[in-house]
């Protein structure tokens, strides 16, 4: 049986590896034209397998770019057709992260496209949109996709991230996408954890090479590089600033309410112990216990009246 369990393993990483093989041809030559390294290394070019189902493309040298990183989760196929078939990547369930972390200076901002069924569950993984986005409308300058919500700093902005063009090619694709996400507040995923200003790109792989290009150049690439030269009007980064410290200013008195709440609840804790430690003691203790405190709430109340008397 553990014979079969290592066979399994085995054939699965290689279907994988076929497949990965296969995403990489579709658009490695036109990456290599983009970039100055493709691969960890010169020498070790494309994409490479981590595990039985995870495998990476790495690649630096753009202007405005720090990196990009294309992260495929492959299913694991156990059905007939993928152990005996053609491995074809695509098939249901593959699924791509391309994170792209900026090198210059950009725009400080906090934006979304995400499916309209996942915006509680991205907001709760992501701090920086639950704390500081809304949702807008879509302008209506383009299609509209229908399952897609928008989550913004500022509704003004969002024509200048979402020109007609690129809006046309998230309409077109709406099936594959899960979510752009633009901060500059860093991600939780370990991917890109030690990065603050990025974008990162989530969706679902198509079996047509074509649309996997699109989806990697069009959709992923040429949206990072339009982000990473955008200048927004100083009444709209005016905007953003005033947006965020009102939303800042409103959480520090959130916490400073807690923070006394919590001192007052510890007051009263204190108060209580002291009062069931003293009616554990003899009553002569208990007495010269109430003495003492007498004596202080004297001098306490002599201390505000000479106050007052100033």
């Amino acid at each position: 049986m553990r014979g079969v369990r290592c066979g399994g393993a085995g054939g699965l990483f290689f279907r994988n590896r076929s497949i990965m093989k296969s995403m990489e041809r579709s658009f490695i030559s036109e990456m290599e034209s983009q970039f100055d390294q493709v691969g960890l290394k010169p020498e070790k070019p494309g994409m490479f397998m981590d595990g039985l189902s995870l495998c990476y493309l790495y690649a630096t040298g753009r202007k405005g770019l720090k990196f990009i990183k294309v992260a495929a989760e492959l299913r694991h196929r156990q059905d007939m057709f993928s152990v005996f078939g053609e491995p074809v990547f695509g098939s249901s369930g593959d699924r791509a992260k391309v994170v792209v972390p900026f090198s210059g200076k950009v725009e400080p901002l906090i934006f979304s496209v995400v499916r309209r069924k996942d915006v509680k569950k991205i907001r709760r993984e992501n701090l920086d949109l639950e704390i500081y986005t809304h949702s807008a409308p879509w302008p209506t300058t383009a299609p509209v996709p229908k399952g897609l919500d928008i989550l913004t700093e500022n509704s003004d902005i969002v024509p200048a991230l979402l020109p007609a063009s690129f809006q046309k090619l998230i309409a077109e694709n709406e099936k594959y996408i899960v979510s752009i996400h633009l901060t500059d507040r860093g991600i939780a995923d370990p991917v890109a954890s030690k990065e603050k200003s990025l974008v990162v790109f989530d969706f679902y792989i198509p079996s047509d090479s074509e649309k996997v290009k699109e989806l990697i150049y069009q959709f992923s690439l040429s949206y990072a590089d339009r982000i990473a030269s955008l200048v927004l009007t100083n009444n709209g980064r005016e905007a953003i600033k005033q947006h965020r410290k009102q939303v800042e200013d409103i959480l520090a008195k959130e916490k400073e309410k807690e923070r006394q709440v919590e001192a007052q609840k510890q007051r009263l804790e204190k108060k209580q112990k002291e009062k069931e430690d003293r009616a554990s003691k003899s009553r002569d203790v208990q007495r010269k216990l109430e003495e003492k405190e007498s004596k202080r709430d004297i001098k306490k109340r002599n201390r505000s009246m000479m106050k007052i008397q100033k």
